[in-house]
């Protein structure tokens, strides 16, 4: 970087900055920051030196010496009456000219006496010819210009009454659909500027006035340039706004459409985010270049916080984030790209996808796929398209029929194209297959009369994907039957598809070998079996850096479900982002809950609930979710309350006799349970355990909660003591917990036919009482206590059975047991 380039770079910082920038040159190149510092010092006592004999000669040429302006003084027909402001090149002033009975009010733009020079005059002369020639009604027109007596060049300008477009939108809490409609008035008015070859190459907030009518006027040619002209001035180059500035314009390079383009995304940027691209302030010279030129900015979704967004007038964080995603983001970016040639070619590009957004159609930016476009047809057209899951039927059918076809299909494409040209059409093939797919699942309704009829078709089709073995060169129909048979429940058919992908996933490329294992790691999660999630994360974790944020965000989400039971300190951690993504939601609420910050996670999980934002899986999690953590506040009849709607919902989405509904069907039992309704709770487990493709781990799980459930009645049911002999046949493979509770439920039935109580009959070394929670800790060594001890004096047992009684007097099962011992005695 040349001398003058500093020059200009310096020129626009603050004094502390200015300070660390000399210094840090001083460093590296003494004689360069000595000259820097006599240019500024000249530059601030208004002449400046001719090092070099450079260019800058012409910038040091000073006009006659002049008065600074002062209200009354006369411009033309004008009368300066207030000032309005002072900018890089001018100062404007509120100016009256009376023409008999009407009086005009003008803002008077006047060349600042300080930079009076040549050059600045020059380019002060090419603003009055640049705003003469434009004519828009978003752009602040022409009323009049001429020169001072002492030869200062003025312009009269339309006067707007109003405020900045920031200030305007906040101070009416304008929505993001309304920022987005007025800023595309903003991009009318710089298109009608381009189209006379004018770049405006300062457009910032400050320089768009919104009048009290709401029309935008666009202000301030100063620094503007005709396309075409490729010399680049000191004087102009000191006038550039640094936090709106392109990385051209900072490095001197030739400004184009493209530069009023990055200005329009960084205004466009504050206006739905309430912050800056990047945030400057405190940063050395060198870091500002760094960030400038290499870092791309944080995507608008993720940049808010609930400060920035209160701050700008915009609805809440979250709400706020989840509206910017997806095309916002895109075209954002997309306009803020560092090379200027990746840019919309014109306003009406960008225009056009702003455009777009606000109508529901496909934007440029994101590249147009064909599932894209469908997606964004199907938002359009709702309606009609809820009307195709009626037909889902047929439409598999069909589809199966066209995929037995596929061998006679081939072999004819075979005889007229290449080879090469064959296996680029089958993948794109079955890519839009793999979309059609899973539209199809997404829109098929859940209480649809075919509902009943869907499993049988995705198992007909893994089947018929297994035999044809299409997914040796291309997985991607088979990762979309895995990801339908894990929706319904199929987990064998899931497993069965996967272990034969397994053989060929090396071959995949990243991006199919990411998704095969990401539905591994979906199914491992189902199932409960960390050991395998967490090397399926492992494998992951190698090639995870490269993937979609979406796709890095789920990753985080099975690391957390590894953690959350051994390290809830470290998920609070991994999922401290801002906003929080809603895929995390329930497993930051795990770990709060480990962490027993029960009122945290409770007022998560309800923000989330409040928001409308989650998925139908998402909302399932979260009410499952709450239902544990207000349970555990002893808000047991809220809990119940939202349990009851957590199953309706689960049936509503999953059908009758899924298994899915496991988990859910188990947090309702608990939840009744809390409020003593022991028998509902009883019906709820005989419901689960009825259920089809429960997994052994599962069922025993269950049969380990129905039994200890069950001795809880009155009377105890022989059907708790059938599922507790079920149990009991694979006492030595049990783990202590699961034997110390079947040891505890065993003495809870022969205490209501036996007394004094026998001893129990599986081996106690066997029997680790500190697996049980406290209070069952307690209750199962007082029973086993007076099982041993039947000699035992009754005031000894009563002694014995006060403390007891005293470490919980809620446990009805407890309490009814005491009353019995006490008749005994």
């Amino acid at each position: 970087m040349n001398l003058f380039q500093l020059f200009d770079q310096v020129a626009d910082l603050n004094t502390g900055q200015r300070a660390d920038f000399m210094r840090e040159l001083a460093k590296s190149d003494a004689k360069r920051a000595d000259q820097l510092e006599r240019m500024l010092q000249a530059e601030k006592s208004g002449e400046l030196p001719e090092p070099d004999k450079s260019a800058l000669l012409k910038t040091a040429q000073m006009i006659q010496p002049a008065t600074a302006p002062a209200m009354g003084d006369k411009f033309g027909s004008f009368t300066l009456q207030s000032s309005l402001g002072r900018g890089g090149m001018g100062e404007v002033w509120l100016a009256t000219r009376e023409a008999g009975s009407a009086v005009q009010q003008v803002a008077l733009k006047i060349l600042r006496v300080d930079l009076r020079q040549h050059e600045a005059r020059l380019r002060f002369e090419l603003e009055q010819r640049l705003i003469a020639s434009l004519s828009h009604p978003n752009v602040a027109r022409l009323i009049d210009a001429g020169k001072s007596p002492d030869g200062s060049p003025w312009i009269a300008l339309e006067y707007v009454d109003g405020t900045s477009i920031s200030d305007w939108c906040v101070s009416r809490r304008l929505g993001v659909r309304a920022r987005v409609q007025l800023m595309l008035k903003v991009l009318g008015a710089v298109s009608h500027a381009h189209e006379h070859l004018i770049v405006h190459r300062d457009l910032k907030s400050s320089n768009v006035m919104v009048t009290n009518d709401g029309d935008p006027k666009l202000l301030d040619f100063g620094i503007a340039k005709v396309m075409g002209d490729t010399q680049t001035t000191a004087t102009a180059q000191r006038f550039f706004s640094l936090g709106s500035v392109a990385p051209e314009q900072y490095t001197g390079e030739r400004t184009t459409v493209a530069t009023d383009i990055y200005q329009l995304g960084v205004l466009l940027y504050e206006l739905l985010t309430g912050v800056a691209p990047y945030e400057l302030d405190g940063l050395s010279p060198a870091q500002i270049q760094a960030m400038i030129l290499d870092r791309p900015p944080e995507l608008p979704s993720r940049a808010i916080s609930a400060e920035s967004a209160q701050r700008g007038g915009l609805p809440k964080a979250a709400v706020l984030s989840k509206t910017l995603q997806g095309d916002l983001d895109r075209i954002l970016m997309y306009a803020l790209r560092k090379n200027p040639t990746e840019r919309y070619r014109s306003t009406h590009d960008f225009a056009r996808d702003l455009q777009a957004y606000l109508d529901g159609l496909p934007v440029l930016a994101s590249g147009q796929s064909a599932l894209y476009r469908m997606r964004k047809f199907l938002r359009r057209h709702w309606l009609p398209a809820s009307l195709v899951a009626v037909t889902t039927l047929s439409l598999f059918a069909l589809l199966a029929q066209l995929l037995m076809r596929d061998a006679v299909l081939t072999k004819a494409r075979e005889d007229a194209i290449s080879a090469r040209d064959v296996a680029s059409l089958e993948r794109d093939k079955a890519r839009d297959i793999n979309g059609f797919l899973l539209d199809l699942f997404r829109a098929a309704s859940p209480t649809a009369s075919v509902k009943k009829d869907l499993p049988s078709l995705v198992s007909d089709a893994i089947a018929l994907e297994l035999q044809r073995q299409k997914f040796q060169a291309d997985p991607n129909i088979a990762i979309a039957l895995g990801k339908a048979a894990i929706g319904l429940g199929q987990l064998d058919q899931a497993r069965a598809l996967l272990a034969a992908l397994e053989a060929f996933v090396p071959s995949y490329s990243l991006d199919e070998r990411r998704q095969v294992q990401f539905l591994q790691a979906h199914l491992a999660n189902i199932e409960a079996n960390y050991d395998r999630l967490s090397q399926i994360n492992r494998e992951l974790a190698k090639h995870i850096a490269s993937a979609s944020t979406e796709q890095q965000v789920v990753f985080i989400g099975y690391v957390g479900q590894t953690l959350v039971n051994v390290q809830p300190e470290r998920v609070l951690t991994i999922t401290a982002l801002k906003p929080l993504p809603t895929q995390l939601v329930a497993l930051r609420t795990r770990a709060l809950s480990k962490l027993k910050r029960h009122a945290e996670a409770a007022a998560l999980l309800q923000e989330a609930l409040a928001s409308n934002e989650l998925t139908p899986a998402e909302r399932l999690g979260s009410m499952q979710w709450l239902v544990w953590a207000l349970r555990a506040q002893d808000k047991s009849a809220e809990a119940l309350q939202i349990s009851t709607e957590l199953t309706a919902l689960a049936r509503t989405q999953l059908g009758a006799n899924n298994v899915r509904l496991v988990p859910y069907l188990n947090t309702h039992a608990v939840a009744l349970e809390a409020v003593n309704q022991i028998d509902a709770a009883c019906a709820v487990y005989d419901e689960i355990l009825t259920l089809a493709d429960l997994n052994p781990k599962t069922r025993s799980t269950i049969l380990l909660n129905r039994v200890t459930m069950g001795t809880k009645q009155d009377p105890i049911t022989a059907a708790t003591e059938k599922y507790l002999t079920e149990l009991a046949r694979d006492w030595a493979t049990h783990h202590r917990r699961v034997r110390a509770y079947l040891a505890l439920s065993d003495f809870r039935i022969r205490s209501t036919r036996e007394f004094p109580l026998k001893a129990s009959k599986w081996p106690a070394q066997d029997i680790d009482p500190k697996q049980l929670e406290s209070v069952q800790q307690l209750e199962f060594q007082s029973w086993l206590w007076v099982a041993s001890n039947p000699s035992a004096d009754a005031q000894e047992i009563s002694a014995r059975l006060a403390t007891l009684a005293k470490a919980n007097s809620r446990d009805v099962q407890l309490r009814r047991y005491l009353r019995r011992l006490e008749t005994e005695l």
